[in-house]
């Protein structure tokens, strides 16, 4: 369990969703209702060795290699900018 699993609040929810967005189009969405990612950290979590942090808090690769995973599929991976609290990110992905 990383760091950021164990600190999030008892009783917190994860919520997977799918859209679809059009014929080929489609989208997964995986929300929690945890504290979030401060503001000051979402333009860098899909780039990784961004930030100088503490190893023990994890590598914090798996954003990075998950948005490369999705661009390898043609697809992309974001973090929805509209949800205030906890976070949400969406996987878009094109179907043939």
């Amino acid at each position: 369990m990383t760091t950021r699993h164990a600190s999030h609040p008892k009783g917190g929810r994860i919520t997977l969703a799918y859209r679809k967005r059009g014929a080929n189009s489609h989208q997964f969405v995986v929300t929690d209702n945890g504290p979030g990612i401060p503001a000051g950290e979402r333009d860098g979590i899909f780039k990784a060795f961004n930030s100088a942090h503490d190893i023990n808090e994890g590598d914090r690769l798996g954003l990075p290699i998950c948005a490369l995973r999705a661009e390898k599929m043609g697809g992309s991976l974001s973090l929805d900018p509209e949800v205030t609290k906890g976070t949400s990110f969406i996987l878009s992905l094109k179907s043939a």
